[in-house]
């Protein structure tokens, strides 16, 4: 194998290696960006609802987004800030008593105050869940612990990381077909010195003239010190043939 393949291997493998480890860490910062923004929408949300200011008056009304007058001068906007692409509800105690469109099928006994996962109509799940505590209230008609949940699918979250990972597989392809071609013009151009150093030798072979001495200038510091080496051998060649022409002369 020529050391220009070689060179071109190296290259082509050196920059896989590194295409692996930034896609690795790349896509691992990814996911959890999306996963910090994920829960950022969910604690929003559920936030939102559970201030006490705005969580009486939607359970008074059973609406989530509506103005009520007793916020207006507090929460002016509330049916602007809440998110209508996130399902939310809210349970009374065991019993779901608001809930938005498209909020998945759980059982009001599977989660705790927090973040957590679950699946629900074949989908993947995260949910944020916050209890609250409220005094009795006879005009509303609920117990003290009112539990509001918000939840996204994760499915837009997976597509995006295989988005990601197909559109890098590609661009990590293209990169290794990049670093081929640039190894292989790269080794010939690192390997011009040798190949002059290599045609001068064969110069001073073919013409059988040991006087003839090879450029030392030819290239890097290694390739100089090459050619020194090959003019000193050359040198002693010189001197042993006319040791030896000289020994023959005296024999004859």
């Amino acid at each position: 194998m020529s050391l220009r393949i070689r060179i071109t291997i190296l290259i082509s493998g050196f920059t896989a290696l590194i295409v692996l480890i930034a896609g690795g860490v790349i896509h691992q910062l990814t996911q959890e960006d999306l996963h910090n923004d994920l829960k950022e929408k969910l604690y929003s949300q559920v936030t939102k609802v559970s201030d006490l200011a705005a969580l009486v008056p939607i359970l008074r009304s059973g609406r989530f987004y509506e103005d009520y007058p007793q916020v207006v001068e507090q929460r002016p906007i509330l049916k602007y800030l809440l998110d209508p692409q996130i399902p939310t509800r809210i349970l009374v105690g065991q019993e779901t008593i608001i809930a938005t469109r498209g909020f998945p099928g759980f059982t009001a006994t599977s989660f705790r105050d927090g973040f957590s996962e679950a699946e629900a109509s074949g989908k993947k799940w995260s949910i944020r869940t916050q209890i609250v505590r409220l005094p009795r209230s006879r005009s509303l008609g609920m117990t003290e612990a009112v539990t509001i949940q918000a939840a996204i699918s994760r499915d837009s979250l997976n597509t995006t990381l295989q988005n990601f990972r197909e559109r890098f597989f590609l661009i990590g392809i293209l990169a290794l077909f990049g670093a081929g071609i640039g190894g292989w013009f790269l080794g010939g151009a690192a390997l011009q010195p040798l190949n002059r150093l290599r045609r001068y030798t064969e110069g001073v072979r073919d013409s059988q003239d040991l006087s003839q001495r090879v450029p030392e200038k030819l290239g890097p510091r290694e390739v100089e010190t090459l050619a020194k080496s090959l003019n000193e051998m050359l040198s002693e060649l010189e001197l042993n043939v006319r040791k030896t022409e000289q020994a023959l002369i005296s024999s004859r």
